[in-house]
């Protein structure tokens, strides 16, 4: 990283001036000559060229170095730990035997290809996270005033089919801002009337189309087009802050907080994004459980609860066929379970599916729930769902007993 860049990242990002020379300098994998010098507080020295910066204004096709004419000698080449530095390097770090191509240009100058495999990379989850908090800003929300009771279940917060950047088409349109503090109200009323009852561990899915499309090309996965009210970018940091938000309410009632990555049918590819920014985000939080990767089904065990959650694109096409797929995927867990209980979205109203596998032994059930999208795109119009209610679902979960309260804020 040469001077003239360190200067641009600090222009660009005036919070890190106020950094210290060597923090700075660690951060950014550079000497902390090169960073005094481009934060001004010091001057290169001309005369030893070994902590000029100008060296790395030459690359491995020209030099800057004064020659007196055609002929170059050793005394003129630059030398490996030179070049190393010039681009950011540890010369100590580099193999000069696997890591290190040697050639010639055509004046004669030696010149190096570096292709390092065994040096230390630079903490760049640290890099990505620091871009990420500079990139959003927190939504911030008025503190749950009620006090949370000491106990031993769990919550599970149900926030489907968002489509937070959903232009609408029919009937009172909402901005993006709207929605989301709309969603933001209905946790927070929820997760008031949650408290009570003693919620030790809180489940919230994100994803499950909580944006309108996939991609910057504004359409779904499976290609379809969409109306969207602001730019994608836009809506994908929106999204970052709204479950940002929903974390903070959670930690107010609940000791942890489970993020479980979704994959809708609209924003299948975002919502892996999403993940990663959310694990980078709480990486380091012990109150703040993430996975991996996002899935399109997910399951949990909490006591004699066998919990699973999908978006139901592809799983309303096979009701009756979910408790053996769940039974075979995870049979550990099924066999280990009593109450087991499937939530789904996607179809924009609520159903509830019961099944027994025979009279008197143990049930399944698959709850669909509302959407709490807001805008109403042609495609509700042509459905009838732009009539129907927009409602977000809690629900308490016993170790041992199930699942024996479910709170609703509607719309």
């Amino acid at each position: 990283m040469t001077i003239p860049e360190i200067q641009q990242f600090l222009d660009s990002k005036p919070g890190y001036k106020k950094w210290g020379v060597e923090r700075l300098a660690e951060y950014l994998g550079v000497s902390e000559a090169k960073v005094a010098e481009a934060k001004g507080t010091a001057k290169a020295n001309k005369d030893n060229y070994d902590s000029y910066d100008t060296k790395e204004n030459h690359g491995n096709e020209h030099s800057n170095r004064p020659n007196t004419g055609d002929t170059f000698t050793a005394a003129q080449d630059q030398t490996l730990e030179e070049y190393c530095e010039s681009i950011g390097i540890d010369p100590d770090k580099v193999d000069r035997y696997n890591d290190v191509k040697y050639w010639t240009d055509a004046p004669g100058r030696r010149r190096y290809s570096i292709v390092p495999k065994n040096f230390e990379e630079a903490n760049i989850a640290e890099s990505v996270l620091d871009a990420i908090k500079d990139a959003i800003i927190p939504v911030k929300a008025s503190p749950i005033t009620k006090t949370a009771a000491r106990g031993e279940n769990a919550g599970l917060l149900n926030p489907y089919d968002a489509h937070i950047d959903k232009l609408s088409e029919v009937g009172e349109g909402f901005t993006m801002k709207d929605n989301i503090e709309l969603m933001i109200s209905m946790v927070r009323a929820v997760l008031s009337n949650m408290m009570p009852f003693g919620i030790k561990h809180l489940y919230i899915p994100i994803g499950n189309d909580m944006f309108n499309t996939n991609s910057s090309d504004s359409v779904t996965k499976a290609g379809t087009p969409q109306e969207l009210s602001v730019h994608w970018k836009r809506s994908f940091q929106a999204g970052i802050e709204a479950v940002g938000c929903m974390v903070a309410s959670g930690l107010e009632v609940t000791e942890t907080v489970e993020l479980v990555p979704v994959e809708g049918n609209h924003d299948e590819d975002k919502v892996f994004y999403l993940n990663e920014v959310v694990k980078a985000l709480y990486g380091k939080n012990d109150r703040v459980i993430t996975h991996n990767e996002s899935k399109p089904l997910f399951h949990s065990k909490f006591g004699l609860n066998l919990i699973s959650f999908g978006h139901g694109k592809h799983e309303k096409k096979g009701i009756r066929y979910l408790p053996l797929r769940v039974a075979e995927e995870e049979p550990e867990l099924w066999g280990a379970t009593k109450f087991r209980e499937m939530f789904l979205g996607d179809v924009h109203h609520k159903e509830e599916h019961r099944f027994l596998r025979k009279q008197d032994l143990r049930g399944y059930t698959v709850n669909f729930l509302r959407d709490i999208s807001f805008n109403h795109s042609t495609w509700d119009r042509n459905n009838g769902y732009h009539l129907g209610l927009k409602s977000l679902e809690g629900h308490v979960f016993s170790p041992t007993k199930g699942m024996f309260a479910n709170f609703r804020e509607t719309f």
